[in-house]
């Protein structure tokens, strides 16, 4: 199991991976850097629609309502990601390498060259 850095424990690491939205966001994260919460909520739908995968989504405005009121907070909090919710733009946080290797393995389908980042 890799390390943690001190300010992020090994229960914050459980809780904050288990969900698959919040998991494929960390995923997408470490493959474009940055997105926004419509980029990324677009993505998770059309996945979702290509896909096997059930996440539970909708819409994109329901992806959008699910990282505003719940995984985005929770992920900054632990210093995962930096958002900011002025431009609702989504970057890498400090405490991102704790979190990357667990999530590094997923294959999702994006093409990091098509991402506006």
């Amino acid at each position: 199991m890799p390390g943690h850095p001190d300010g992020l424990q090994r229960e914050p690491v459980y809780s904050l991976l288990d969900d698959v939205v919040r998991e494929h966001l960390l995923w997408y994260l470490s493959v474009v850097d940055r997105t926004t919460t419509r980029e990324f909520a677009e993505r998770v739908v059309t996945w979702q629609r290509e896909t096997a995968v059930d996440l539970g989504v909708k819409t994109p405005r329901s992806v959008i309502i699910q990282l505003v009121h719940n995984h985005l907070p929770r992920l900054d909090e632990y210093d995962v990601v930096d958002y900011d919710r002025s431009r609702n733009t989504v970057t890498s946080g400090a405490n991102f390498d704790a979190l990357e290797p667990y999530v590094s393995d997923l294959e999702l389908p994006v093409d990091p060259e098509s991402a506006d980042c």
